[in-house]
């Protein structure tokens, strides 16, 4: 469609929040974006070719024909361009891959004695999910510290049901085996809010609970158990040590970042959980032609919109 069609279909756009969807001459949409006045956001794209930054200069230059779609709110628009983005994966667009590759920590507290679990896929079961981690060395890692520290089952499926005798982890002290003993509800639940706090990285939280535990369990001088829970403490203090602490006001935040040249767009984030550093991940996507306020709200929006915790706040180092 010639430029003059284009501009005179610009006349009739509402002002209204809604979606656009660019089109190249093959008629495939090669760019979704979403804006609270459509008649100005398109307008943009239409000045001369020297006031546009360089990457939008070659997305309009690719564009043939767009579509709109009107919504009753912003908010609306921001869901549909994100099912939209998902449905026709548009060149330009900041499409985030699928986590599936990535694996997850899975508890679910609504089980007898629940046991930690690796999966690829998170569900909305109410189980508590944490992850989905970098690498499977970090989520391996993370899983063998809980088993140390931590005496929660290790045998899952039949064998939970079946066994007839603890295994080797009872008789190291690494498990208190439900699946043959009878093992008190409350303080195996204990336990696993013990673990769930120390997968999202309330460690300083943790380290008070045990703390106190010990103190009682001192004063009552059942120096058995005081022993163990100290045991327990220098534990997660040494995974304490580990961390690097880069807030004073110990809240949860994630940190994003973003690096991009005329081929790559590289975003990073990183986890801040109770003011120390405890993951990364990388993000990068070839041929991305949004504005860089576009590209941060598009990958917020997916980053966060699949199941995914999140935290008290979001620092990014662009306004989306």
């Amino acid at each position: 469609m010639p430029k003059d069609e284009l501009k005179t279909r610009l006349t009739v756009v509402p002002d209204s929040p809604g979606v656009y969807l660019m089109r190249d001459e093959t008629g495939r949409v090669i760019y979704v974006g979403k804006a609270f006045n459509l008649k100005k956001r398109l307008s943009s794209y239409f000045v001369k070719r020297e006031r546009l930054d360089p990457k939008t200069g070659v997305l309009v230059s690719r564009m043939a024909s767009f579509d709109t779609v009107v919504t009753a709110t912003e908010n609306e628009a921001l869901i549909l361009e994100a099912n939209l983005i998902r449905r026709y994966k548009p060149r330009y667009n900041v499409i985030l891959k699928d986590d599936k590759r990535y694996l997850s920590l899975r508890l679910d507290p609504g089980q007898p004695y629940p046991a930690l679990e690796l999966v690829r896929k998170r569900k909305e079961d109410g189980a508590l999910y944490f992850g989905p981690f970098p690498s499977s060395r970090s989520v391996r890692e993370t899983l063998k510290v809980v088993d140390r520290t931590f005496r929660l089952r290790k045998c899952r499926g039949k064998k939970f049901k079946t066994r007839s005798r603890p295994c080797i982890n009872y008789q190291m002290g690494l498990c208190l085996a439900p699946c043959c003993r009878d093992v008190d509800a409350e303080e195996y639940n204990d336990i696993v809010k013990e673990v769930a706090l120390f997968l999202r990285g309330r460690t300083s939280e943790l380290i008070d609970k045990i703390k106190a535990e010990m103190q009682r369990a001192s004063d009552a001088m059942e120096f058995e158990k005081a022993a163990r829970l100290r045991d327990k403490m220098f534990a997660v203090e040494r995974v304490t040590e580990k961390q690097v602490v880069v807030a004073s006001d110990f809240a949860d935040r994630d940190v994003i970042g973003m690096a991009e040249d005329e081929e790559l767009t590289v975003l990073s984030v990183l986890n801040v959980r109770r003011g120390a550093l405890v993951g990364t991940r990388f993000f990068s996507f070839a041929g991305v032609l949004s504005p860089p306020g576009e590209t941060i709200r598009a990958f917020i929006t997916q980053y966060y919109g699949d199941n995914r915790q999140l935290p008290d706040e979001i620092l990014s180092c662009i306004e989306p």
